[in-house]
């Protein structure tokens, strides 16, 4: 990317992540779908990566 993720504050990061949620919830998403794409999200904002390099047993295709 060329340009840096803007720092957010704590209680604004907090803020976005609850509308995220209330947002995924209403359109019918489970608690562990929402909780888990929002795990997605930061991993891939922060580049985390996984404690393996082989693909988990829930993404074979």
């Amino acid at each position: 990317m060329s340009e840096k993720s803007k720092k957010l504050e704590p209680t604004e990061e907090q803020k976005i992540i609850a509308e995220i949620t209330k947002e995924l919830k209403a359109e019918g998403y489970s608690e562990e779908e929402v909780r888990q794409g929002l795990e997605l999200a930061y991993h891939l904002k922060t580049n985390v990566k996984a404690r393996t390099d082989s693909l988990s047993d829930s993404c074979e295709h």
